[in-house]
């Protein structure tokens, strides 16, 4: 202990609290950089939770598309049929907006199941542009003559839609699975930099107070 004899108790002093100042500064750095990130994945949860919220909206459009469809088949009649044709093309255009949107999502697994929505997409739509074709074929002949062949093409038409809508299922449980990953990943760094932390003040209360006590002891002896 003859090195602390060379300095004043005044500079000893000094010398414990710029380490505890030291301490604090670091814990002050870490808690704002982990606040940060936290802060940071929080946005990427929200929007990704945006998106698979727009990815199940996206498969009720496809549903009430199919509905819409099976509408003009069983029905052909210029009324019923141009009312279904309205919720069709409205349908469509918010399918559209809505998917382009989940498109812009970062996940490379998403990612991976896009083009299998678009090619599901595409043969449903041609599916369904043969149906309403039947249908404005058929609008003036009579009900009971063409219900028949209507129904059977709008049947086919049913089973692309029940694959789009699997493919858009796919899509969004993988975007809610993602939401899933970030919040784990936040509540992880969440508990090991407040561990880190709390190690981090307790070293911070333990070395001071042993220099503390060290200058207590030998510092009187050298003043």
């Amino acid at each position: 202990m003859h090195f602390l004899g060379r300095f004043r108790i005044l500079s000893k002093i000094l010398g414990i609290v710029l380490l505890l100042c030291g301490i604090g500064a670091a814990i002050a750095w870490i808690g704002v950089s982990a606040l940060s990130d936290l802060s940071e994945k929080a946005d990427v949860m929200s929007t990704a939770a945006k998106r698979a919220l727009l990815a199940a909206r996206a498969n009720q459009n496809v549903i009430a598309l199919n509905r819409a469809e099976f509408r003009s088949a069983l029905d052909p009649r210029d009324d019923n049929r141009l009312a279904a044709r309205d919720v069709i093309n409205a349908q469509l255009k918010q399918y559209q907006e809505r998917f382009d949107e989940v498109s812009q999502t970062p996940d490379e697994k998403a990612k991976t199941l896009l083009p299998g929505v678009r090619e599901a997409f595409s043969a449903y739509k041609s599916q369904m542009d043969t149906t309403l074709a039947a249908v404005d074929a058929e609008k003036s002949a009579k009900l009971s003559d063409s219900a028949d062949k209507l129904r059977d093409i709008a049947m086919k038409s049913r089973t692309a839609a029940e694959n789009l809508q699997g493919k858009i299922r796919e899509l969004a449980d993988r975007l809610n699975t993602r939401v899933e990953e970030k919040s784990k990943e936040a509540r992880e760094q969440y508990e090991s930099t407040s561990r880190f932390l709390i190690i981090l003040a307790g070293l911070g209360v333990i070395i001071g107070g042993a220099l503390g006590f060290i200058i207590g002891q030998y510092g009187n002896r050298s003043a």
